[in-house]
């Protein structure tokens, strides 16, 4: 009898440290994928915005940011600069501090890189009206 109470005392500690410690095992590989992938999103991101752009837009810097649009992975990018047309490049038109373009895990996972939620962070807009 005190054999099969041990047992059962056992089943239930491993079960409950299955249990603790599946979300966290998940969130480590949601982060390891998301930040292996990281350069990849972002260069694809913005060469497909400047093919269909007809400015510039340069990043300086990318960073993964998991709890900025929670549950969605964020990619935080840096100093975002937009410019005119892309052989003048002396004052940019949109000039950002952070964007952060959030992803679902399914989405990175599968490479179409389809946005989820888009949010600016200090920034201007330089309009200019052209005669």
């Amino acid at each position: 009898m005190n054999f099969n109470f041990l047992n059962r005392r056992k089943f239930w500690k491993r079960l409950i440290l299955w249990v603790i410690a599946f979300p966290f095992i998940l969130l480590f590989t949601v982060v390891i994928i998301a930040y292996w992938k990281q350069d990849a999103i972002v260069q694809e991101l913005i060469s497909n915005l400047n093919e269909d752009f007809t400015g510039e837009i340069e990043v300086e810097d990318s960073h993964i940011n998991l709890f900025e649009n929670f549950p969605y992975i964020s990619i935080e990018l840096d100093h975002v600069a937009v410019y005119e047309d892309k052989e003048n490049h002396k004052d940019p038109i949109v000039g950002l501090e952070s964007v952060f373009a959030g992803f679902d895990l399914w989405t990175i996972l599968s490479g179409s890189y389809d946005i989820k939620v888009l949010e600016l962070k200090n920034g201007y807009i330089h309009i200019v009206q052209h005669e």
